[in-house]
This record gives structure tokens, sequence and C-alpha cells, in this order.
């Protein structure tokens, strides 16, 4: 099942319905729009010029971006990981549990995690 079809099934039993909300006109400081094309062209031209409009109001000042922008205190520093650890990780998986974003089910990694945690390990 597709997550779009899962979100389907709940809001059919939540009894949710989406509202579409169309707009079939827009009144504007020279009359009402209703043709598609020209209420088209009113909603492109909005918002393609709203950024340079609000630039407008900003007033220039003579600082830099960098002075927005605080140095980083943190450190970071890559480990080694043994086979070992990464074929623990691999068996400790749940095989009820859902697929990630590969699509690959719990239960195939954990029949293949012995032959896949070396790889796994050199990649890590």
């Amino acid at each position: 099942m597709t997550i779009k079809k899962a979100w389907k099934t709940v809001n059919k039993i939540l009894n949710r319905k989406q509202e579409c909300r169309e707009i079939n006109c827009n009144h504007t400081q020279n009359g009402q729009i209703s043709c598609p094309n020209e209420l088209a062209e009113h909603f492109n031209n909005y918002f393609t010029d709203i950024g340079p409009k609000i630039a407008t109001t900003i007033g220039n000042t003579d600082r830099n971006f960098t002075d927005y922008i605080t140095k980083a205190t943190s450190s970071f520093k890559f480990q080694t990981v043994s086979e070992t650890k990464v074929y623990k990780l691999l068996s400790s998986l749940n095989p009820c549990k859902s697929t990630g974003i590969d699509k690959i089910r719990a239960k195939i990694i954990l029949i293949a995690a012995p032959i896949i945690a070396n790889s796994l390990t050199r990649i890590f």
C-alpha cells in the first residue's frame, strides 16, 4: 500500500473531506478578474513582484551578511566502525516494521546481515 492510499484510507475512516478551494474571480484595484488566463497572469505578477517590493521597504545598511553569522563551536570526528557493531545493529532490526525509503524489508536485511555486514562496514 502506498502512502497516498494509506492517508486516503485514514481520511475516509475519520470522515475527513478535502476542501477544494477554487478561485474563480479576484477583486483588484482595477476591478474584478474572472477570466482564467487573466487570473493566472495576475497571480503570476503578484508572486514575482512581491520579493522586489518587500526588498524596497528594507533600508540599506553597511552591515555584511557575515555580521549575522556566529562561528560554530562544535567539532566533528569520524569514528571507525567494526563489522561486529554493524552486524549487531542489522540483527536488531524489527522485522515487523515497515520499509524505509529504500523499500527493503527489515526481514530481508536480517536474512542478508551476515553477508552484507562487511560491505556496509567498509561504506560506513
